[in-house]
């Protein structure tokens, strides 16, 4: 299943790069959240290239492992997981639509690793319309803290 959102700012594109490439800062954001966020690994420039996201979700401690696989600065950033039974793709694209304005693609692909989690998937379809809406209102408040963030 593929979710996918556009969001416009007020930012330049590298800006809007920048800040949303600033791994540290969103580890600070989502353990404001309640999200514990582990380092796994580090890359030539001491910068992160894998990180375990573990969090509270419907009453259970899910666990979430991520690995940076594109860093093409500043159009594309790609994102490989996995969660329990599912494998996660999180891509961004940054487009520059002027001199302070861009555009941000933001795209999730949630991939069923077994039977139970393609029957998940299959269920959680029947609400695709809603949860493409929900997606679409996390991304844009994510844009808009970022920016905020990068403004100051």
């Amino acid at each position: 299943m593929k979710f996918s959102t556009r969001q416009d700012c007020d930012l330049s594109s590298e800006a809007l790069f920048d800040g949303l490439a600033d791994f540290d800062r969103i580890a600070m954001l989502l353990t404001r959240r309640g999200v514990h966020v582990t380092r796994l690994g580090t890359g030539k420039s001491g910068s992160a290239k894998a990180w375990e996201l573990k969090l509270d979700w419907r009453g259970k401690l899910r666990t979430i492992n991520l690995e940076l696989v594109q860093f093409d600065r500043p159009d594309y950033v790609k994102l490989k997981g996995m969660s329990g039974n599912f494998d996660l793709t999180v891509e961004m694209s940054f487009i520059s639509r002027g001199r302070d304005k861009s555009r941000l693609v933001l795209e999730l692909e949630v991939k069923p690793r077994n039977m139970k989690a393609r029957l998940m998937i299959q269920t959680a379809k029947l609400g695709k319309p809603s949860l493409d809406r929900r997606f679409a209102e996390w991304g844009g408040r994510f844009v808009r803290q970022m920016s905020e963030l990068s403004l100051n």
